[in-house]
């Protein structure tokens, strides 16, 4: 299959093919739920293989088909990675995501698909879970923009609604083993919605009710804000959790752009040095200093994309002045004890140059001098050190 799929233009072997595959296709969807496993498995790998096939107009009842069979699969705990898998390979073909991308085929191709991602196999299974997801979120972007916002809260909801309890969790935890699991599962959540902001980048804005339009990361973000915001603090505990927070603020900045972003801007500030204060150097020194260098780095990414908009000057110049006010103490302390105390904050010390670069860079004006002196006296002490 997967040789006979490589290509299907129209050409006279490739019409010559088409009964047979037809034929081959017909018969992977009509495999029923109560056949073997890898009999199921073969089926789905073989609507996979044949997924350019279906990308013409004239082999719609075809794709309707083949969809139809890969939704009934996505539940199985035995077949649920390989429906995975050729949802995805469906979804790439612009012909066939073209014609599922509208709001009449997605009304239907969205409950069984969402109900599948909260279930047993993938619910568990990230891989699978964020291969199906993705291959949704292809079909969403494709949608008029005046149906995207809605299509785009079915997806998000879910997973927004996870967050609160496992942050609770989180926060509750007692031992290391619970902290590290709480956090795990925080990520985990937040490497889900990151596969739903990621494929925003290319969609338009939106026409909102009241009027104007918004880009989609907005609206995402506008969702998403009051349950990141409270998670900050509980994340603090793991660096898995707070770096994979971090991480979805960085694709946020990097999806919505500058300008339709800038009225964020206080909260992502506040938010990413909150958890710098959180995490204390003085204290589980390890962890601390891997927070503290994603924190620094989150911050350095939004000074980066932010900087050239004269309207985040002053935020910008606030925000390095609390920066420095949690870094340089620490540092230079770290400067002053033996090596084995201070090198878990090389790395601390190497995201605060690089923080203060990016701002010389990209909003020099936002750069108080007082901090640029500390810095460089922080750094004429570091080079006097064996």
């Amino acid at each position: 299959a997967a040789e006979t799929s490589d290509a299907f233009a129209d050409t006279a072997e490739q019409r010559a093919l088409a009964p047979s595959v037809e034929a081959a296709l017909s018969a992977a969807c009509g495999v029923g739920d109560g056949a073997p496993p890898y009999l199921r498995a073969a089926a789905l790998r073989c609507i996979a293989a044949f997924a350019p096939w279906l990308a013409p107009a004239e082999r719609a009842q075809a794709l309707q088909g083949c969809v139809q069979a890969v939704l009934r699969s996505l539940g199985d705990p035995s077949v649920g990675r390989h429906a995975a898998s050729a949802f995805s390979a469906i979804c790439c073909y612009g012909g066939c995501a073209w014609r599922l991308g509208t709001d009449a085929t997605l009304q239907q191709l969205l409950p069984p698909l969402l109900a599948a991602l909260e279930q047993e196999p993938l619910a568990s299974d990230g891989e699978a879970a964020e291969t199906a997801r993705s291959a949704c979120m292809r079909l969403v972007v494709l949608l008029p923009p005046a149906s995207i916002a809605a299509a785009l809260d079915a997806i998000a909801s879910p997973i927004l609604a996870s967050l609160p309890a496992l942050g609770a969790t989180l926060a509750a935890a007692d031992d290391a083993e619970s902290i590290a699991a709480a956090g795990a599962a925080i990520a985990a959540a937040l490497a889900r919605l990151r596969s739903v902001a990621r494929h925003l980048d290319s969609s338009p804005p939106l026409p909102q009710p009241g009027g104007g339009q918004a880009h989609p990361m907005v609206l995402l973000l506008g969702a998403a804000w009051p349950v990141l915001q409270p998670l900050a603090a509980p994340s603090a505990r793991s660096a898995a959790s707070f770096r994979a927070l971090c991480d979805f603020f960085v694709l946020a900045m990097r999806a919505g752009g500058a300008a339709p972003l800038l009225p964020w801007l206080p909260q992502l500030l506040d938010t990413i040095l909150a958890g710098l204060a959180a995490h204390n150097l003085a204290h589980a020194l390890a962890l601390a200093s891997d927070g503290a260098v994603c924190a620094l780095q989150t911050l350095a990414r939004a000074v980066e994309r932010f900087g050239p908009e004269e309207a985040a000057t002053p935020l910008l110049s606030a925000a390095l002045g609390r920066a420095a006010k949690y870094a340089v103490p620490n540092l230079a302390a770290a400067l002053g004890a033996s090596q084995d105390a201070a090198a878990p904050l090389a790395d601390v010390c190497v995201a605060f140059l690089e923080l203060l670069y990016r701002a010389a860079l990209f909003c020099s004006e936002a750069l108080p001098p007082p901090l640029l002196d500390s810095a460089l006296a922080l750094c004429a002490r570091a080079l006097r050190q064996p």
